[in-house]
């Protein structure tokens, strides 16, 4: 049998040619119109969600020793033409050498590369622009590794070398005229707006029993805030390459996305970061919330009494005394089993809203010691239904309103010892993240002075000052005679005159109410003679008087506080002398 002509041979090798290339064009057509299906549905995701979907693992490894940069570096990127769309550049191989030293520490490449990875799958999954990135405190080498991004750099604050944190948090400060150390402020680029997200890379010393207290560290966390304030989008991907945890307070838990290992991706808001924004430190006085923000809805004062009832009758005359301010705001005591129902009543008649909890142990405290349950105090962050709470210590008297304070941010108090705050009077936000944070860190972060107040220095180390006014500790610490004198006399006046120009009295050492009305008994006791002072005692039974005869009761003197008062009085052999102190 002959063979087939050549051009039937071409034809039938044509042809099976265009049948595979016809069927390779359905497959592409196929998988295409999946993809545009798939990336529908994403699309119609909140961005909270996208994020949540990454499945890149970013998991730093340990990073070897720096290599030292490059004598010279390379050409400064020209500025940006904000009139054309950010392009994709072809990827470019990183450099040969490592400029990893330029991290300070080093950043791991492999955590770098996952870091721009999310963006990229951020990117693909919501179909939003993401071209325009701002980097923070890296080195050339990003832009040579990651050019399929249209990157900028962001500057980098001057924080001078002899700054430390004691500086940013002064001991005392005067709160007339007080100033915080000079930082030069970076300018705002021009193409700050056009933005679409920002990776910084704010290295600190990792804390072991707190977190950071690292003034560059906070610096650097302030400007990159201010960047998201000012570039004026709706919302900003912010991703931080760092080993410390940012200040709640500040990065706040409800707007972090992600965390693993060293990253934390965050979605924030101008106007959120606007609210959070203060001073560097407590070296300054703190400012109130912008005023052009709204108002919080529900705001409150709030106590706790737990494990015993032996600060219901200062809880009751606390809340009295704000109500004899003229505040309105709802008052609401937050109250262990402990507390019996008739004390209960008390309470709401003073005006307390009246909220059982389960109490939460300190884990450095010995059982059956007086800080056993301090840490219950931390519920206070579990009442969500308020946007802003005033928390007032029960041991406390209120002379002048302080509703003001509910436009100041978290954490606002006054200083203590050394750069921590005082808790007996301080602004928080309520937030279960913030709870969450608080109750998983109780073992990792411990207090400094072994109770509630000292463990919430430790994790708000990012905290804003009040004027001394706000809380005014009722001791005299100083035992020069001379320096004593003055001080008694600046405070006698303080507590006596009405209206005063303090706002609240805090009550140290022994309580008010386990004294008899007519003098201090703090002066009875050999270790607390600084804390008697009679005219702030004066003042909290004048408040007790003005009191429903209904709610006195609740402050009557039992038996046993008699017989220890009688006691002290016959030991105590400076008592004639301590009331001749008083009345100098």
């Amino acid at each position: 049998m002959s063979s087939p002509p050549l051009h039937l041979k071409l034809r039938g090798k044509s042809g099976l040619l265009v049948t595979c290339f016809l069927a390779a064009l359905a497959l592409l057509l196929l998988v295409y119109h999946a993809l545009n299906l798939h990336s529908a549905h994403d699309s119609s995701r909140t961005l909270l969600d996208i994020f949540k979907l990454e499945d890149f693992s970013l998991k730093p490894p340990r990073i070897a020793a720096a290599e030292p940069p490059p004598a010279e570096s390379p050409p400064a990127k020209s500025p940006p033409d904000e009139t054309r769309p950010a392009e994709s550049a072809p990827a470019e191989s990183p450099p040969a050498k490592s400029r990893a030293a330029e991290f300070l520490p080093a950043v791991s490449l492999v955590v770098l590369k996952r870091t721009f990875a999310a963006l990229s799958s951020f990117q693909r999954k919501s179909r939003l622009p993401l071209a325009n990135v701002a980097t923070f405190n890296f080195g050339p080498s990003v832009t040579n590794t990651y050019a399929h991004y249209k990157l900028f750099s962001l500057p980098v604050p001057h924080v001078p070398e002899s700054l430390t944190w004691r500086d940013a948090y002064p001991v005392w400060v005067n709160e007339s005229r007080s100033s915080c150390p000079k930082i030069p402020e970076p300018n705002d680029p021009d193409w700050l707006t056009i933005i679409d997200a920002i990776v910084a890379h704010v290295p600190c010393e990792e804390p072991r029993d707190s977190w950071a207290r690292d003034v560059r560290w906070l610096q650097h966390l302030l400007a990159i805030a201010g960047f998201v304030i000012r570039a004026h989008r709706p919302w900003l991907p912010v991703v931080l390459l760092s080993p410390c945890r940012p200040p709640p307070n500040l990065f706040h838990c409800s707007r972090l996305v992600r965390r693993e290992g060293d990253v934390w991706l965050y979605n924030l808001t101008a106007n959120g970061m606007l609210t959070r924004v203060q001073p560097l430190g407590s070296c300054a006085m703190a400012q109130p919330i912008n005023p052009a923000a709204p108002a919080p809805h529900r705001v409150a004062y709030a106590t706790v009494l737990h494990s015993s009832e032996r600060y219901v009758c200062g809880a009751i005359v606390l809340g009295h005394s704000i109500r004899r301010t003229g505040s309105t705001a709802e008052m609401v005591v937050l109250v262990s089993k402990e507390i019996t129902e008739e004390s209960r009543r008390g309470l709401r008649e003073a005006g307390w809203r009246v909220k059982e909890i389960e109490r939460i142990r300190n884990p450095n405290a010995l059982n059956g010691t007086y800080n056993e349950w301090n840490y219950s105090k931390l519920r206070l962050w579990q009442q969500a239904e308020y946007a802003r709470l005033v928390f007032v210590d029960s041991d406390l008297l209120l002379l002048t309103s302080v509703d003001f304070l509910f436009a100041f941010p978290e954490i606002s108090a006054r200083g203590n010892d050394g750069s921590d705050f005082n808790s007996g009077v301080m602004v928080l936000e309520p937030s279960d993240c913030t709870f969450q944070l608080l109750m998983e860190n109780l073992r990792r972060v411990r207090s400094a002075n072994g109770g509630d107040q000292g463990y919430l220095n430790n994790v708000f180390t990012w905290w804003h000052r009040l004027p001394e006014s706000i809380n005014t500790l009722k001791p005299t610490w100083t035992t020069d005679p001379v320096k004593r004198q003055a001080i008694l006399a600046l405070k006698n006046r303080w507590f006596s005159e009405d209206p005063s120009e303090i706002h609240a009295i805090h009550y140290l050492g022994l309580k008010p109410w386990v004294c008899y009305r007519d003098f201090d008994c703090n002066v009875l006791h050999p270790t607390l003679h600084n804390f008697a002072n009679e005219a702030a005692h004066k003042r909290w039974w004048s408040v007790h008087d003005s009191m429903p005869e209904s709610l006195q009761l609740f402050c009557m003197l039992t038996s046993h506080a008699k017989k220890e008062i009688k006691r002290r009085m016959k030991r105590s052999k400076e008592f004639n002398a301590s009331r001749q102190l008083w009345d100098g």
